[in-house]
């Protein structure tokens, strides 16, 4: 119940909030053209902050950032319209010049923002090669990057470039509905996860019940997981389908090879893949998911982030 009012809340605000400042840039009463210009930025850059953060998308649709942007920029040539004869400075109004530094403040705000959302986007340094763990379809990142802003993992060490991968089905949704009740309806859910590495598995647990209520149960944070040795580093791939793990502790695996199906088990909200790289070999599942170094992956030689799509 916490999660779906979370998540209604989040897309009120996520779809009402870019409509409430288009139409606040096309209707404003702007006297100069300063303060028109300020306007436009503050809500330029908070409906770019909602697009490119935003955690809702593909549930209600890709293309709504786009509708947004569209809608924008129509409000923006209204507002060009209006203020074209205007001046630029205002010219003694009471509280003109207190109304234009609350703004330029807001814009300031939403820009560092966007600026910590840009560099999240990319990380420097050693990581590893890997590949995309799911096929067959459209995928979307739904945490990834490398801050807060993007990634909820980012805090935990071991965790800081792990990423969530959803599927999407035909129209671009991850589900049938907004937070259906039944498993089956999530387009993920026992989707096969493939190997993205040639190694060995070093650790590997099953057993544990899907379910859309987050297990509280802190030594099963990752439910039903399988961890490979791959090349110098540990991977995790966890909330696999109870009863699907394929593959036998000690056992060397290929590239690609099968080694359980996406499921919901653990602390896990609904159907999806968790997948993380941490640095040498690590044998202790809680310190896996709690204090080991994780480290950057790419697939394809990309850095994923929040909202990418992944066509495999």
């Amino acid at each position: 119940m916490r999660a779906d009012l979370a998540l209604a809340a989040t897309l009120i605000a996520n779809l009402l909030i870019p409509v409430f400042l288009a139409v606040w840039v096309a209707v404003s009463r702007a006297h100069t053209r300063l303060e028109a210009a300020l306007v436009a930025l503050v809500a330029g850059t908070c409906i770019l902050y909602l697009s490119r953060a935003g955690t809702v998308w593909s549930w209600v649709g890709n293309e709504w950032p786009y509708v947004f942007a569209a809608l924008y920029v129509a409000a923006l040539v209204v507002l060009i319209l209006r203020v074209r004869q205007a001046p630029w400075w205002p010219s003694g109004r009471p509280g003109a010049w207190t109304q234009i530094a609350v703004l330029a403040f807001v814009v300031l705000i939403f820009g560092i923002q966007n600026v910590a959302v840009a560099r999240a986007r990319s990380v420097s340094g050693p990581g590893v090669e890997l590949t995309f763990p799911l096929r067959g379809g459209r995928f979307e990142i739904v945490q990834g990057g490398n801050s807060r802003l993007l990634n909820h993992h980012y805090g935990e060490p071991g965790q800081r470039f792990a990423l969530d991968i959803v599927a999407l089905g035909p129209r671009g949704f991850r589900a049938h509905g907004l937070r259906p009740a039944a498993l089956d309806q999530y387009q993920v859910f026992d989707m096969p996860v493939f190997a993205p590495c040639a190694g060995q598995v070093i650790d590997l647990h099953d057993g544990i019940p899907d379910s859309l209520q987050p297990e509280d149960n802190p030594e099963r944070l990752a439910g039903n997981y399988v961890t490979l040795f791959c090349d110098g580093h540990t991977i995790l791939l966890a909330h696999l389908k109870e009863g699907t793990v394929a593959v036998t502790r000690g056992a060397h695996v290929a590239d690609g090879q099968i080694v359980g199906h996406a499921g919901s088990s653990g602390n896990a909200s609904e159907p999806h893949l968790h997948i993380q790289a941490d640095e040498g070999l690590v044998t202790d599942h809680q310190t896996l998911i709690t204090t080991a170094v994780g480290v950057p992956m790419r697939f394809h030689h990309r850095f994923l982030v929040r909202n990418e799509i992944v066509r495999n």
